[in-house]
């Protein structure tokens, strides 16, 4: 097995179970060709919700939000647009599950860096701190 389909399927694992510890239904689609991992429902909002496996680097986790893969014609990316998914679930290891609302990631498509840690110039406008997004 790929070792990045390995760490996508439990970073998947990680977060059915936190959000099942936190009283949510969960589902999976049946076409893994969607925009979303799984989708979650609680007190009637069904969220969609799309999972990112990633490992802190120093004092910040840097969440990749675009899809990169490559066939025989190329390398493809595909941008993160609004209304692809309406939460975004990220699992890291030793540190825990991250929950991100939709309007919580901007309009970089790309990428998203979550603070472990303040900075050491005490900076806060516009740091996104993880500690921040550790509840739905």
């Amino acid at each position: 097995m790929h070792e990045k389909k390995l760490k996508g399927d439990i970073g998947v694992t990680q977060v059915i179970a936190k959000l099942t510890e936190l009283n949510w239904s969960v589902g999976i689609p049946i076409s893994e060709h969607q925009k979303y991992d799984i989708f979650a429902e609680k007190n009637g909002i069904v969220h969609t919700v799309q999972v990112r496996y990633t490992t802190p680097k120093k004092d910040k986790i840097t969440i990749k939000l675009a899809n990169s893969w490559s066939d025989k014609n190329s390398v493809h990316t595909k941008i993160r647009k609004k209304g692809d998914y309406t939460l975004l679930a990220v699992y890291c290891p030793s540190v825990g599950v991250f929950f991100i609302k939709e309007k919580e990631l901007g309009k970089n498509g790309r990428q998203l860096n979550l603070r472990l840690t303040p900075s050491k110039n005490k900076q806060k406008k516009g740091i996104k701190f993880a500690a921040d997004f550790t509840i739905i």
